[in-house]
């Protein structure tokens, strides 16, 4: 009887209930981990996004002048219409001002970091001396007066300097431990002055002006005569602009600004017509005269 019940067993006669569920499924074992290391969820990973930071930003900014800019342009020059055009050309020339504003925005959330210093940077620029230029420079005398990083920016800063401008410029000179911030704010304050020269309303204060860049030139070319201008990339092969040779040549012309003020009689003019003839411009005193000067580098 146990023999024929084996082979039963053996043909497959009937199996008993429990050997005909499927086999219990395997789950693979999960391996330890260390506390800290559980990675993050795929849903989070999903959703995970980097912060954009104020480099970025201030970046992304530029970026969308830029290609706001060009698209005017490349509108303002298919457009026919003049009524269109100058509707266009207003927006072009107004452009740089929208993002004044917004760079000073940036430069206010931390105007002491570098990100501010660029928001900094660019809200002077495109502010063109208006309202955004004003403030972000009351920025700058506030938060950077001593920072070596500003070296590449107080060259632009002499012409037309505002009055804050050209404390600021002082105080760099006076207080900025880089060399090269130092001679670049000496070099604006020469421009500057140069400026206020021609826009003097008298001798007396033309003079006196003229004094002073005078003595600012020869401060320039006795302390920073090997400072450049602009800093050149190591593998360029252009000759250094040195203010100490900028200055010289400076100098020597700085006696004539005085005399280049709106009421002055202009300076002689000598030289070859179109006609290879010998010309002055005091030949035709009395005479309205338009002179171009032009050149190419």
């Amino acid at each position: 009887m146990r023999r024929t019940l084996a082979l039963a067993l053996v043909a497959g006669f009937g199996l008993p209930a429990f050997a005909q569920d499927p086999p219990p499924k395997v789950v693979p074992a999960t391996p330890l981990k260390k506390p800290g290391e559980d990675p993050p969820k795929a849903d989070d990973k999903k959703d995970e996004k980097k912060p954009e930071t104020r480099d970025e930003k201030v970046a992304a900014l530029q970026k969308e002048m830029s290609v706001e800019q060009q698209a005017l342009i490349k509108e303002y020059n298919a457009e026919e219409d003049k009524a269109a055009k100058d509707k266009l050309r207003a927006k072009i020339v107004g452009l740089p001002a929208t993002y004044a504003d917004k760079a000073l925005a940036l430069a206010e959330e931390n105007p002491k970091d570098d990100a501010g210093l660029k928001a900094i940077q660019m809200a002077i620029s495109f502010g063109r001396g208006g309202k955004a230029t004003t403030a972000a420079t009351k920025l700058l005398v506030a938060h950077h007066v001593e920072n070596p990083k500003i070296a590449d920016m107080v060259v632009a800063l002499g012409r037309g300097a505002s009055p804050e401008t050209v404390s600021f410029l002082k105080a760099v000179l006076a207080r900025n431990p880089d060399r090269d911030a130092k001679g670049r704010a000496a070099y604006s304050l020469a421009q500057g002055l140069a400026d206020q020269i021609e826009n003097a309303k008298s001798d007396e204060a033309a003079t006196k002006l003229e004094t002073e860049a005078v003595a600012m030139l020869k401060r320039i070319g006795d302390e920073f005569a090997d400072v450049q201008l602009t800093k050149l990339p190591a593998n360029s092969k252009a000759e250094p602009r040195l203010l100490g040779k900028l200055a010289a040549a400076d100098a020597k012309g700085l006696g004539n600004i005085k005399n280049l003020r709106v009421g002055k009689a202009a300076p002689e003019i000598e030289g070859p017509d179109m006609d290879e003839k010998t010309f002055k411009l005091s030949d035709y005193k009395g005479k309205v005269v338009l002179i171009d000067f032009w050149g190419h580098w």
